[in-house]
């Protein structure tokens, strides 16, 4: 079963950003837009796992529950580049990014005990919004529509495991386990 960790969001904001990417849709030549109920905010890839190790997994992540609720807000747009495209379109986070960072540290730790490497690269943390994306007018059109949007609050009360696979042609992300925050 390939999974993440990560923090899932209400149908709010799911809906705000599902507004913002049809906005953004049609500056778009092509590209490959996130469905409304696969937004959400990476803590850590996993990869393929045996699916006996989720409750495992959850009862140790039970550790960052002492880290308690905290609030984000989507950010400004911004882009990972690709070869004549961009390959990822995505929003920032703002907010109570200093608990998120914290959050993610931990995550990494105890996942790092249980036997999963840890992060090389810096946390970025950003929620997808398109990828392998094409436009005759370039980012600044995407950037200039995108900040006429106002976001609704992230209320991050949880992390979920996420299992992700392919169904009919389509990626689904499937809560398999939520650890509540304290």
């Amino acid at each position: 079963m390939r999974t993440f960790i990560g923090i899932g969001f209400d149908s709010n904001v799911r809906k705000s950003l599902e507004e913002l990417s049809e906005s953004l849709k049609k500056f778009a030549t092509r590209g490959r837009w996130k469905r409304t109920d696969n937004f959400h905010l990476t803590l850590k890839f996993l990869g393929e796992i045996n699916p006996a190790l989720v409750g495992p997994m959850a009862k140790s992540l039970e550790e960052v529950a002492c880290f308690g609720r905290f609030t984000l807000r989507p950010g400004k747009l911004g882009y990972f580049a690709g070869k004549g495209c961009i390959r990822v379109l995505w929003l920032g986070i703002e907010g109570e990014s200093d608990k998120l960072f914290s959050l993610q540290k931990e995550v990494d730790r105890i996942m790092e005990r249980e036997g999963f490497p840890p992060e090389k690269r810096p946390y970025r943390p950003h929620i997808t919004l398109a990828q392998d994306l094409f436009t005759d007018l370039g980012f600044d059109a995407l950037q200039k529509q995108a900040e006429c949007f106002r976001h609704p609050e992230i209320r991050v009360d949880r992390i979920t495991i996420f299992s992700s696979e392919q169904i009919a042609g389509r990626r689904v992300y499937t809560p398999v386990a939520e650890i509540p925050l304290k």
